[in-house]
């Protein structure tokens, strides 16, 4: 028997909604359903100018909170975006994600799994390249539509498996463009890092509590954003 619409809505919203990963085999049974839902609830970006008021701490003018997971000043859509403002997601990888990005990329270096014929060493390395997709992550939620333009990338520490990190990005420079071919948005230059607490500290805070893994710069395309004005 066919089921229901009514269910079948049900169940696109409660995985639209969900923030934890879906099990593949559903979302490509509903992908038809979830890809009208999600173009129909879409969200636009404001096109609107900040006025001269200054919105303090992680607000900006017309846009909603960071989305789960995200902390921060960087406002959502990237309205009103200024020098200074940085957002945060804190993550830990498993064996299961590094095997999985492995041989998606074809990168079976065995120091990236279990027991990869070093004795001494008691877990494997997360994939760089894997730790470093953590600022597009950051910019690919808060504003939807972003365009990395460009990213520089120096691997300090290694990553393992189970470590709990920190991808940061902080504003550096934010100009705004507007042109016919990509209309108007805000280019935006950013400092990057993956930090992690230091050996015997129980969580990641900031200062000396925390090591550099990765650090960097990016470049990256803000669609529909504003520049703020200075407070």
């Amino acid at each position: 028997l066919k089921k229901p619409q009514a269910s079948s809505d049900t169940e696109t919203r409660e995985i639209l909604d969900d923030p934890q990963p879906c099990p593949y085999s559903t979302v490509r049974r509903m992908l038809p359903r979830l890809t009208s839902v999600a173009l129909s609830r879409r969200i636009r970006p404001s096109r609107a100018r900040p006025t001269g008021r200054c919105v303090s701490g992680g607000g900006s003018l017309g846009s909603a909170s960071p989305p789960p997971g995200i902390t921060g000043t960087i406002p959502r859509l990237g309205v009103g975006i200024r020098v200074g403002q940085s957002a945060e997601v804190l993550r830990s990888f498993t064996d299961e994600d590094v095997a999985t990005f492995g041989r998606l990329v074809g990168d079976l270096n065995p120091v990236h799994f279990p027991d990869g014929g070093d004795e001494k060493r008691k877990r494997p390395v997360v994939h760089g390249m894997l730790v470093a997709s953590l600022f597009s992550s950051v910019f690919g939620t808060l504003v939807p539509g972003s365009v990395y333009r460009s990213q520089n990338l120096r691997f300090e520490r290694p990553v393992r498996v189970g470590d709990r990190v920190k991808g940061r990005v902080v504003v550096a420079e934010a100009r705004a463009v507007s042109s016919s071919r990509t209309g108007e948005g805000v280019i935006c230059t950013c400092r990057t890092t993956v930090v992690r607490a230091r050996e015997g500290k129980e969580g990641i805070s900031s200062g000396d509590d925390e090591e550099i893994c990765v650090s960097g710069e990016a470049r990256v395309w803000l669609p529909g954003a504003t520049v703020g004005r200075e407070c």
